[in-house]
């Protein structure tokens, strides 16, 4: 039996519920062996979600942290109800860098962004009294 190696930064395709999603792996290993942990990049969530990839650079933060001599930089979201979710930065096994989010938090800007849409169509802001 011959089993492929999964590398982190590979683009693999996943099928859900009869659609596909385009996944970059961030570990190989990440919940366990040969099972990865795996990110979804900005332009899905505007295919699958409907958030426009300039909405989410927007949300983008940089986070500097100067530890043993180096400085490390890191990335989050921050969504518009105030939580933040990590991205990954990756390089990916074609050369291209890519800014990933894991999959487990996609589901919660999936959640986030549609809780915040209801609320905004549900309760529109008063308009101001000329």
């Amino acid at each position: 039996m011959v089993t492929q190696q999964i590398k982190a930064g590979q683009k693999i395709t996943l099928t859900y519920e009869d659609r596909e999603f385009e996944v970059i792996v961030i570990d190989p290993h990440g919940l366990g062996r040969n099972q990865p942990l795996i990110g979804f990049g900005f332009r899905m969530a505007e295919r699958h979600i409907g958030i426009k990839h300039n909405t989410l650079s927007d949300w983008l933060m940089k986070e500097s942290v100067f530890e043993s001599g180096r400085n490390n930089e890191s990335y989050s979201l921050k969504l518009p109800s105030g939580k933040r979710l990590r991205v990954v930065e990756i390089l990916g096994t074609d050369n291209n860098e890519y800014m990933v989010i894991e999959a487990s938090d996609w589901v919660d800007l999936a959640g986030d962004v549609s809780v915040g849409q209801y609320l905004a169509i549900s309760y529109p802001m008063p308009s101001p009294r000329l």
